[in-house]
């Protein structure tokens, strides 16, 4: 008897042992977002900050607070932090490595008298940060066309991480969930295999009579040929005498994919903080609990984002913090539901 299984049961067998389908698939920050529910939530979260207004307040004697129009690192943070992006890509860039590698690096080009001119962006793969014995940091960075790392203080870096072990470097979220991510990737590495077979099973090709190891090869080679894939589905097989055809019923219900996909959905978003709604999943959600959703994805998800942000651009940035400040504007978010807004409106 000749088994020929397409790869689409052979991945799902890999299935069967979590550990085996997380070790089977290389899971990087980069390879990380061919996940479709890491990139949506990479997404959601990095547009969200990005599209958020960014600007440095000065305070003012009465307790107020008035936007610093004047002063350059108001134009830099809020409109155009380099020759080459505008505000919204550069957040944007930084906040997906943020959630890719767990930091993110600029070079701060000073000016006169130390303040910054321009705010270029680092490859966090590239970055190596030591603590000296001062308690000083210093950052190795290697550019792409080298391989002798450029040392840098810490007054030539802006540097937002994420949570840390040692204070100095941060965790990096994607292999921290490489887990949850394989298993993602595999139920759908399965479906793309599963249906780019033409949403056929796998076939066992039997023999009545003993087969030579080159005839078996060449049987399957022609069967492979003649019906895998979409566009050859269906057709009328032609066998020799002696070979018949039997086909592997997998339902993919029974199997749990359909559920199997769903939960890795939920559970990528959960690792993310992200309503699942917001990634397409509304299976578990209604109108007026997408309302509240949404601000608490504003409350638990985008203000700790924020404020690394703010307290970062304070301590790296801003010369005379007792003078001004930086800080996002979420008010636009925080209107609440349409109650809410009706009652204040009132």
């Amino acid at each position: 008897m000749i088994e020929l299984r397409s790869s689409a049961i052979r991945a799902f067998e890999e299935l069967s042992e979590s550990r085996r389908t997380a070790a089977g698939i290389t899971i990087s920050p980069e390879t990380s977002l061919q996940c479709s529910a890491v990139l949506a939530c990479v997404r959601v979260i990095s547009e969200s900050v990005a599209a958020l207004p960014l600007n440095l307040y000065r305070r003012i004697e009465s307790g107020g607070k008035t936007i610093a129009a004047g002063v350059p690192l108001h134009t830099i943070l809020s409109d155009t932090p380099n020759g080459w992006m505008t505000g919204f890509e550069f957040r944007e860039l930084m906040q997906s490595w943020l959630l890719l590698w767990g930091n993110a690096y600029a070079e701060i080009r000073p000016g006169q008298y130390g303040s910054v001119t321009e705010l270029w962006p680092m490859h966090p793969s590239r970055m190596k940060v030591e603590r000296l014995k001062n308690g000083r940091l210093r950052y190795l960075y290697t550019e792409p066309n080298s391989t002798t790392p450029t040392p840098y203080a810490q007054d030539q870096i802006f540097h937002i991480r994420w949570l840390t072990q040692d204070g100095v470097t941060g965790y990096v979220p994607t292999n921290l969930s490489k887990d949850a991510i394989a298993l993602a990737r595999a139920t759908e590495l399965h479906s793309g295999a599963y249906f780019g077979n033409g949403a056929r099973p796998g076939i066992i090709l039997e023999s009545d009579q003993p087969l030579k190891p080159e005839t078996a090869q060449r049987l399957r080679q022609t069967w492979e040929e003649m019906h895998r894939g979409p566009d050859r589905s269906s057709r009328t097989a032609v066998l020799p005498h002696g070979i018949h055809a039997k086909e592997i019923s997998v339902n993919n219900d029974a199997a749990q994919l359909i559920e199997t996909r769903r939960y890795q959905v939920e559970e990528i978003a959960r690792s993310f903080r992200v309503p699942a709604y917001m990634i397409g999943d509304l299976t578990k959600s209604s109108y007026s609990s997408v309302e509240q959703q949404g601000l608490d994805f504003v409350t638990f998800s985008l203000v700790p984002w924020l404020r690394r942000w703010e307290a970062c651009i304070r301590r790296d940035l801003i010369l005379d913090d007792e003078t001004y400040f930086a800080e996002f504007d979420v008010r636009g978010l925080m209107r609440g539901d349409n109650a809410g807004r009706a009652a204040y409106y009132k």
